[in-house]
């Protein structure tokens, strides 16, 4: 199960920060996040529609990665068979001109489709939270 963060404010200040607490709640007490796997902070949402995620990452997520910075995009879908992972990733990469580094980027766009609804973030390392169980 994963949960993507995206409003709590209220509680933390920002996404990025309620993940932040959260995974040193985890380095605190690992037995409490059981069940929760990932934790995404959110900076977009926007309709499950291909060119809607375009001209979302061309007009606000680009600009939020500098000239110099490196970059790489990750696309988690879940029943959307419109269009095949690679296609999606080819299409919204055009978006974003900078340079790619696809192991240890400056920054991770991360586009979570979910429902009728799509989840983008703009990760610097350690801003995604992810607990795998140990192995037996």
């Amino acid at each position: 199960m994963d949960l993507l963060v995206s409003h709590p404010r209220r509680y933390y200040g920002s996404a990025k920060q309620a993940v932040e607490r959260c995974a040193q709640l985890f380095r605190a007490e690992p037995g409490a996040f059981r069940f929760a796997v990932e934790w995404v902070p959110v900076d977009h949402w926007c309709e499950k529609d291909l060119e809607a995620m375009f001209r979302l990452i061309e007009e606000r997520v680009a600009p939020a990665i500098g000239p110099q910075e490196t970059w790489a995009l990750k696309v988690e879908k879940r029943g959307w068979p419109l269009h095949h992972t690679a296609d999606i990733v080819r299409r919204l990469a055009e978006a974003i001109d900078r340079k790619v580094r696809l192991k240890s980027p400056d920054k991770l766009v991360r586009v979570d489709i979910l429902g009728r609804r799509v989840a983008v973030s703009v990760l610097r390392p350690g801003e995604l939270l992810s607990i795998h169980a140990p192995s037996p």
